[in-house]
């Protein structure tokens, strides 16, 4: 088959090419953790022995050897401890990288495709990889449709358990500001709206203070849990919406975990054809749905 390049180019240069997504990559790279170990473990070992030393001078001269071998140790225990703290966060979902590539895998989805990206080290190298994966995901929305059923969840049920997993993950975009000329020969200051959005939206306004003339730049910020209408609240989850959205919201994610070889090991796979490997619905309902 064949994607259109409009689909997913366009998109995947919205979501990474940016300048401050960019900077995010390099300082979360692993070439980068490859400078910084060195460096943290040295300012650890300078700072623990100038403390120590400054209240146990008394005791160097005979235990010196010692004395730096547990500032050493200690030292090196520290370092260990935040890197296993950086690698462990890589495994979850990250809201600069995966996130943002949700519209894209949104654009994907029907051609059954998923993207993502990940990150590697190749002599000493920092490899930042996009992977694009044959993916269905009917089946992975039928079981889950079928697991809530099986739980009983009703649709506020639901959307209050998403709330509570995903209220720190927001898509931030932006939109373009009212122009000040076109409001004054429009209808009436009290009725034209102040910014530009759908009903209900509040994106918020930023002027650079270098350019007060030119139009302020304005974002808008995207909750990624689905909100249904207050007479559904009781209902069984019958919409197709929310399953789509949580679809989405994880598919990067997985991409990165199954390409890098991180996902949990499942001993029965539904819809995925690696042996041992969870699909997309059993990761959701590990990491989302317990």
């Amino acid at each position: 088959f064949q994607i259109p390049e409009e689909n997913f180019v366009p998109p995947l240069l919205h979501a990474l090419d940016p300048p401050a997504v960019r900077r995010f990559l390099f300082f979360n790279s692993s070439h980068f953790h490859l400078f910084l170990t060195p460096a943290l473990y040295i300012v650890l070992w300078c700072g623990i022995y100038s403390s120590l030393h400054l209240y146990l001078s008394q005791y160097l001269e005979t235990y010196f050897w010692l004395f730096c071998l547990s500032v050493s140790a200690f030292s090196v225990f520290l370092t260990s401890l935040l890197l296993i703290l950086l690698s462990r966060n890589n495994r979850q979902i990250n809201i600069n990288t995966d996130i943002r590539l949700v519209p894209v895998n949104e654009a994907l989805s029907q051609y059954r495709v998923l993207v993502g990206e990940t990150d590697t080290v190749h002599n000493c190298t920092s490899l930042h990889q996009l992977f694009f994966v044959y993916f269905d995901l009917s089946g992975c929305q039928s079981q889950l449709c079928e697991a809530l059923e099986e739980r009983s969840f009703a649709r506020a049920q639901l959307q209050a358990m998403l709330r509570q997993k995903l209220a720190h993950l927001l898509l931030v975009t932006e939109v373009e500001a009212l122009d000040p000329e076109r409001s004054e020969r429009g209808a009436d200051s009290e009725e034209t709206p102040l910014l530009v959005g759908e009903e209900g939206d509040t994106p918020t306004g930023r002027t650079s203070p270098s350019d007060h003339r030119g139009a302020p730049e304005l974002t808008k910020n995207y909750s990624l849990v689905p909100e249904g209408p207050p007479q559904a609240s009781a209902q069984r989850i019958s919409s197709s919406l929310p399953l789509t959205r949580l679809l989405m919201t994880y598919s990067a994610i997985y991409v990165k975990l199954l390409v890098s070889h991180r996902l949990p090991i499942e001993q029965r796979p539904l819809h995925c054809q690696r042996t041992n490997t969870p699909c997309l619905c059993q990761y959701i309902e590990k990491t989302v749905l317990r």
